[in-house]
């Protein structure tokens, strides 16, 4: 879970960097570079939790094309990067929420039976004997 909130964080706070076009050297190519990386490491963190098949096809199809489509109609890939930003961001917060609920959860622990000492049967068994009840 703190992988993909990690992963997330970091790419919208590249992306919000990115958005602003700052120069290629060194500050771009440093953003891109790390978005990628951190985007990897999320993809293998989904991967890990058994959560893949459409959800991960729609994530390598879908922003491809609404950045191209933000890029035509626009010529500024900036607000696409803020789109990628702000779902980057609410997949964060999504993922810290929901894991922390999980983890909130404790397991009900196995309660050993009690076992009768031979003091305390003896001490019932003296106690009958002496009158009292």
């Amino acid at each position: 879970m703190p992988v993909l909130v990690w992963c997330f964080s970091g790419v919208a706070g590249f992306a919000v960097i990115q958005a602003f076009q700052p120069t290629l050297v060194p500050v771009d190519t440093i953003a891109f570079l790390s978005m990628a990386a951190l985007l990897g490491a999320a993809s293998g963190a989904v991967f890990a939790l058994v959560v893949v098949g459409a959800a991960g096809g729609l994530g390598g199809f879908v922003p491809p094309l609404i950045m191209g489509w933000v890029y035509g109609s626009e010529g500024s890939y900036a607000i696409g990067l803020m789109l990628l930003s702000d779902i980057a961001l609410a997949a964060a917060v999504y993922t810290g929420v929901k894991m922390s609920g999980l983890a909130r959860k404790p397991e009900p622990a196995a309660v050993p039976p009690v076992k009768k000492t031979a003091a305390k049967r003896l001490g019932r068994a003296a106690g009958a004997t002496s009158g009292r009840r």
